[in-house]
């Protein structure tokens, strides 16, 4: 048992580590609080097509200019993946960086039961020797997909227990409850997520992304709802950059909370017109 006194070098120790950023990134959402954090959990949360999937891509390249990073695909194949990294930037040495492994191409051997899986899991992590783990998407995944709610909290506890004993970040993309979609009037919060939303208790970084389809054009954003020793992160809201010629996120440009409201009142206001 001790008190909670610390001297001033082990308090700018610690500080130091919560400010550093480990891996680079260019969204400024994930600059709020210094980008992807070593031995924590990461959620992405949005409606089914909003552009996780882009984003997390986004992010994934971006780490992989200094870090070897993996993408763990729960639905898509590894070819169809790779061709959209390609499309969406030839840089050879961020794409060597980058290792795929996707559940469509696992022995069914693994998807016996829950350990056996996880076992499978563990030891592609453990070969890509990647310090950032993309899961695109969890929902559809082996680890999630209808399975009991104690059942996900166990896999998400696993998930973290890896993050945090290997210093890895780990990102997990994730989808929003099935009744939610792209038209939705309210942003997003953790206990939207299809499944066990006890789970957002065990992130340390939580965020939801979203589309709002305005008059004047389609508004993509995304807030930050959780950030673990960064409280001026909270609540912060980006609206994201979007390249159609190649399919990617060019960036992010923090907004307003009450701009957007403004963006939310315009969709209703132009639907009830429509």
């Amino acid at each position: 048992m001790e008190n909670a006194l610390m001297t001033k070098r082990e308090f700018d120790k610690i500080d130091h580590k919560h400010n550093k950023a480990f891996f680079f990134t260019e969204m400024n959402f994930l600059m709020t609080h210094s980008g992807l954090r070593p031995g924590e959990l990461h959620f992405l949360l949005g409606p089914t097509g909003c552009g996780k999937s882009t984003l997390a891509r986004k992010i994934g390249m971006d780490a992989a200019k200094t870090k070897p990073v993996l993408f763990h695909l729960s639905e898509e194949n590894v070819d169809d993946y790779k061709y959209k990294f390609n499309k969406q930037d030839r840089n050879l040495a961020i794409l060597r960086n980058i290792m795929l492994v996707s559940e469509n191409e696992a022995p069914e051997s693994t998807k016996s039961d829950h350990h056996t899986f996880f076992s499978w899991y563990f030891e592609n992590c453990y070969k890509s020797e990647a310090d950032v783990i993309i899961l695109d998407n969890i929902t559809t995944s082996f680890i999630w997909a209808s399975n009991r709610p104690e059942d996900q909290e166990i896999a998400i506890s696993k998930l973290k227990s890896y993050a945090a004993k290997h210093r890895k970040a780990v990102l997990i993309v994730v989808h929003a409850k099935k009744e939610i979609t792209n038209d939705w009037d309210r942003v997003l919060t953790p206990e939207d997520v299809r499944g066990n939303a006890r789970t957002a208790m065990m992130a340390g970084y939580w965020y939801s992304m979203q589309m709002i389809v305005h008059p004047l054009g389609t508004i993509y954003f995304v807030r930050v709802n959780k950030a673990r020793f960064h409280d001026n992160a909270l609540w912060r809201s980006f609206k994201l950059g979007y390249d159609k010629k190649t399919g990617g996120i060019t960036g992010d440009t923090e907004i307003d909370n009450d701009d957007l409201k403004a963006f939310f009142k315009d969709a209703r206001n132009g639907k009830k017109k429509g």
